[in-house]
């Protein structure tokens, strides 16, 4: 039994030296539309993914939504006479961004409403007949490209039946990946040398569209932005590699780092901070991460139950901390997952509010001694001592 001083300096100690980290997760497959890959694209705040997969029997590739109970399929404009489409975007109301075939060589921006597929055609400023949605808001304003393939595109910001184009730094293209419900729209473009150049426009306002800047390699690229107006992406730190990166007005451009390999993709962050993407990693290929509190994590390390699998990317989060993920099973297909964070559902969450913390250490301090059947006793074996700490500690999340 440790005397009163000597027990004070331990958790002191304990509690100095944890490092916050993310709660366990549950993986739920969400299949696919065929027998062949889906991957995850977007998630809204109940949890309906959206994405793009194999068609069934062998019809290229087609747009999905996972609803929650079961895989929709979004089929192409122009179905059933062959075609391909793609589901990029997903906002609260489960309206569904992309882009589709329509008949011969014409591509065009859609939104999937209630089951009905919408052409929302193209922009009278585009030079060919293409758009592409990438992003949809809560106030249906549509974000994405048009114009020109593959260069020569311009982005747009598409409210009601207006098509705003969005200019450039002086180079040839640029192109819009998201929208928050600020209306604040952010992606990237190219200036006069043709290097990537994040941008972000407030309210929508191109007139008041800015360079965000970079991480010192000269190039960025924006693809995500939550209503904090905090934007992440991709940018340069030298001749060759991006990393991670999020940026705040006050803050900049701060770098995420990776999780032991040469690159770092970031594509989007709940209201809370939570950063989500892809990292390469030391021993080859991607690992799917979450960044909080200044730490990379990756998120193999917290799946429950372990299962055959490694989550690759990591597409979206929502407000409940659940995640659209891309998974690669044993065979080498991927297919999408949806990763809920099990919260109280793990003996270490003493009082059960879906956190593993203070509240929960000091809970097993004030119950330490002989206890059966309470909370605080997370082995089980009628008292409440050091392994019931340590156990805590080891759980230790937001």
């Amino acid at each position: 039994m440790f005397g009163e001083r000597s027990f004070i300096m331990f958790v002191s100690i304990m509690i100095a030296s944890l490092i916050v980290a993310p709660q366990p997760f549950d993986v739920e497959n969400l299949g696919c539309i065929s027998d062949g890959q889906c991957f995850s694209q977007a998630m809204n705040e109940s949890g309906q993914v959206a994405g793009y997969g194999d068609a069934p029997n062998g019809m290229g590739q087609h747009g999905f939504v996972w609803n929650g109970n079961e895989m929709v399929h979004i089929v192409p404009l122009n179905y059933p006479n062959g075609g391909n489409c793609w589901a990029y975007g997903i906002n609260d109301f489960g309206d569904v961004v992309g882009y589709s075939s329509n008949g011969g060589l014409s591509i065009h921006a859609f939104l999937w409403d209630g089951g009905q597929m919408n052409d929302l055609g193209v922009p009278e400023w585009a030079t060919v007949d293409f758009s592409r949605a990438q992003d949809v808001n809560n106030n249906g304003w549509v974000v994405g490209m048009a114009g020109g393939v593959p260069y020569d595109l311009r982005g747009f910001i598409k409210h009601g039946d207006i098509w705003d184009e969005i200019p450039t730094f002086g180079g040839n293209e640029s192109r819009a990946y998201a929208i928050n419900d600020l209306n604040d729209v952010v992606g990237w473009t190219r200036n006069e040398d043709g290097k990537f150049r994040a941008f972000a426009i407030p309210n929508g306002n191109v007139k008041l569209m800015a360079d965000i800047g970079d991480l010192g390699g000269g190039a960025a690229e924006a693809f995500g932005v939550n209503n904090n107006r905090v934007i992440v992406g991709q940018s340069k730190v030298d001749d060759t590699y991006f990393h991670a990166f999020a940026w705040m007005q006050n803050n900049g451009m701060v770098d995420l780092g990776t999780l032991g390999g040469n690159e770092s993709y970031a594509w989007a962050i709940s209201e809370s901070g939570i950063v989500v993407g892809k990292s390469q990693i030391p021993e080859g290929g991607t690992h799917g991460f979450i960044f909080e509190d200044g730490v990379m994590y990756d998120v193999n390390d917290f799946i429950v139950p372990d299962l055959d699998i490694t989550i690759v990317n990591i597409r979206d989060i929502n407000s409940l901390g659940q995640l659209a993920a891309v998974a690669e099973f044993s065979d080498g297909t991927k297919g999408p997952c949806l990763l809920t964070p099990m919260g109280g559902t793990i003996p270490e969450d003493v009082n059960g509010d879906g956190n593993v913390d203070v509240v929960d250490l000091l809970a097993v301090v004030g119950a330490w001694g002989p206890c059966k059947s309470c909370n605080e006793d997370i082995n089980g074996d009628s008292t409440v001592d050091v392994v019931d700490l340590l156990a805590v500690i080891s759980a230790w999340s937001i």
